[in-house]
This record gives C-alpha cells, sequence and structure tokens, in this order.
C-alpha cells in the first residue's frame, strides 16, 4: 500500500535535495529483520554520488551481519537537526530528514571495500593520517556494505530551504 506525506508542504521531492541530505547527515538509522523480530542500528555511513548507494562498514561479526545475511532488506533514515527557531516561548524545530528502502550487499572486491571505507571515514572527518593507521590496521578483516537504494522520500520542516 502506497501512503502519501500527510503535510506535502513539507516533501522533499527533488532528487538531488533528498540525496543531498543522505550525503551530508553524519548518521544513518538502519532498520532490517529477521523473522517478526525488528533490529534498529545507528551507523556512520558514506553516500556514493556516482554509484547512487549508501557504503557503510563494521567489524566481521556481530547480530546486523546475522540478520543482513537471512535478509538483506532494509529500510532507514538519516536525519539533520538544524536546531530551534522562533520566540524564546516557542519550541519548532528546523531540519531535514530522509527515509529510504534498499537492498544490502556484502562487498568483496578489495578496490571497492578501500573506496568505501575511505568515504566512510573521511565523511566523519577522520584525519588522514588517523585514517591510514585504521586501513592498515582494520580493513582486511572490516566488513563493508552497500545499501541500493530503492526508494526515498524526504521530509523538511518549511522553514529550511533544501
Amino acid at each position: 500500500m502506497m501512503y502519501h506525506m500527510r503535510r506535502a508542504d513539507k516533501a522533499i521531492t527533488d532528487p538531488a535535495r533528498l540525496r543531498r541530505v543522505l550525503r551530508e547527515a553524519k548518521y544513518i538509522t538502519l532498520a532490517m529483520c529477521r523473522g517478526d523480530k525488528p533490529y534498529l542500528v545507528s551507523l556512520n555511513h558514506a553516500y556514493d554520488t556516482e554509484r547512487d548507494c549508501i557504503y557503510v562498514h563494521s567489524a566481521p561479526e556481530g547480530k546486523k551481519l546475522d540478520i543482513l545475511r537471512v535478509n538483506p532488506n532494509v529500510w532507514g533514515q538519516a536525519v539533520i537537526d538544524h536546531g530551534f527557531y522562533g520566540a524564546a516561548d516557542d519550541c519548532r524545530q528546523n531540519y531535514v530528514s530522509v527515509m529510504f528502502e534498499g537492498t544490502f550487499a556484502f562487498v568483496e572486491d578489495p578496490a571497492e571495500k578501500l573506496h568505501a571505507f575511505v568515504a566512510t571515514n573521511e565523511g566523519l572527518g577522520a584525519p588522514s593520517a588517523g585514517l591510514q593507521k585504521v586501513l592498515d590496521a582494520n580493513l582486511a578483516r572490516a566488513t563493508v556494505g552497500r545499501i541500493t537504494i530503492t526508494g526515498i522520500t524526504g521530509k523538511k520542516s518549511k522553514e529550511i530551504d533544501y
């Protein structure tokens, strides 16, 4: 069943603007499911504009990886908080958010794995010397995943020009 956004005046419909949120958000929250048990995790990420995908990385074992091996379908969200606005006695908040659905795949190609690992760490502002140390110590054993986006919607406060 398709749903419509209740507040159409807050919808972000331009694909470039939707993807801008994915590029600029520091973290995404990723939902996955095994059986009838949902699982949710927040991750640092990188949005790759050329490949139109999201990269994440993690340790080589854990609950999320076990779930993703069974069910690669994911749902996620990226939020950028722009703080409160209005009078001192007002409590309205400026924000942009993007919801996406997609399919998770484990990246095995060494060149793509390196590309993803560097992008996710640079997106957080990792110092290059520190990043090289992390790459040397962890790249071979790290798990890298690619989320191919199959659907995306966005919403923003009216006062934000996104």
